[in-house]
């Protein structure tokens, strides 16, 4: 598997999006790659005018089955709170029930961007610092804000430690973080980092990349060949 991460389209830098518009579809209408995972915050007319013409220029019949659709911030639709990846989940099935984007994505699957990528290197420090949080007795104060968790005065983490923490989890991280400590459900670094694995929703994106693009790998560059 070769895996090319482009810029967005959207991308500040008008050069950059042009760039991966061209190396997605060149002017002869010839796709340069086999399959497309597409990241977004949420499903854009943008994103549906790009996917349907990534879809025309691999076949008009079967297009979708190449392509697959991430809400790759999805905490941020529940406004972070700690249940804001059901909140996700029920807006990817309402994407994936659309008639016009089963047309153009296979799949529509939601991840907690930021959980997903800090898991896998979550340090006893950070546990030792949500769990400070999760003891304190007005914990739900503490985590109304991303600001009132950075100013809040009386912890034994600095403002600093908790403004890292939240550059490296965001909100819904913290907040998940600390229920899952909270509620007993974690107890070391390592349980906690293999919770927010499977919440983060990184578990089903991967089980996708291996069934639907590396098993049919060489389907799909045949197909990629035949158009």
């Amino acid at each position: 598997l070769v895996l090319i991460d482009t810029p967005g389209l959207a991308s500040a830098n008008r050069s950059r999006s042009l760039a991966t518009e061209r190396f997605l579809q060149r002017d002869d209408n010839r796709v340069e790659a086999d399959a497309v995972v597409y990241l977004m915050r949420h499903l854009h007319p943008m994103d549906m005018s790009f996917l349907e013409a990534f879809a025309d220029g691999m076949a008009e019949r079967w297009a979708s089955v190449n392509s697959i659709a991430v809400l790759s911030r999805a905490d941020e639709i529940g406004a972070a709170r700690v249940q804001a990846m059901h909140s996700a989940r029920r807006v990817a099935d309402r994407y994936r029930r659309d008639p016009r984007i089963r047309a153009v994505a296979q799949v529509v699957t939601p991840v907690a961007g930021l959980v997903a990528q800090a898991a896998p290197t979550l340090s006893q420090e950070r546990m030792d610092m949500l769990a400070e949080v999760a003891a304190h007795p007005d914990r739900t104060a503490l985590l109304l804000s991303a600001r009132r968790f950075c100013e809040t005065d009386g912890l034994a983490s600095s403002a600093q430690q908790r403004r890292e923490a939240l550059e490296e989890l965001g909100l819904f991280g913290v907040r998940l973080g600390c229920e899952l400590i909270g509620s007993g459900r974690t107890t070391t670094a390592d349980e906690l980092a293999d919770a927010f694995e499977r919440e983060s929703g990184i578990e089903e994106l991967r089980a996708l990349l291996a069934g639907r693009v590396l098993e049919r790998g060489h389907v799909l560059q045949a197909r990629s060949a035949l158009v």
